[in-house]
């Protein structure tokens, strides 16, 4: 689960909801969320000043770690030949 917060200026909010449209047109399971439900999605966010955000139930999670322990070990390696674990 991702979601996306956003506190813009009026304006770009609007470009953000015609942008959340395209990615529907190509198929993309996202949904323009308003405070409300961003709150009953987590609980423990802070919403001052958020106009909404975008959830996607098919996205994925990534913590720094998880992401930065995926990278070849030195640059230029194929991600291939990265092993951890011994596995």
């Amino acid at each position: 689960m991702v979601i996306c917060f956003w506190h813009p200026p009026r304006r770009r909010w609007t470009l953000f909801r015609q942008n959340v449209g395209l990615q529907k047109r190509c198929g993309v399971p996202v949904e323009v969320v308003d405070p409300d439900e961003i709150r009953r999605l987590v609980p423990f966010v802070q919403l001052d000043g958020i106009l909404g955000g975008t959830f996607c139930a098919t996205d994925g999670y990534a913590a720094p770690y998880e992401v930065t322990m995926a990278m070849p070990p030195r640059p230029g390696a194929a991600a291939s030949g990265f092993m951890s674990n011994g596995r």
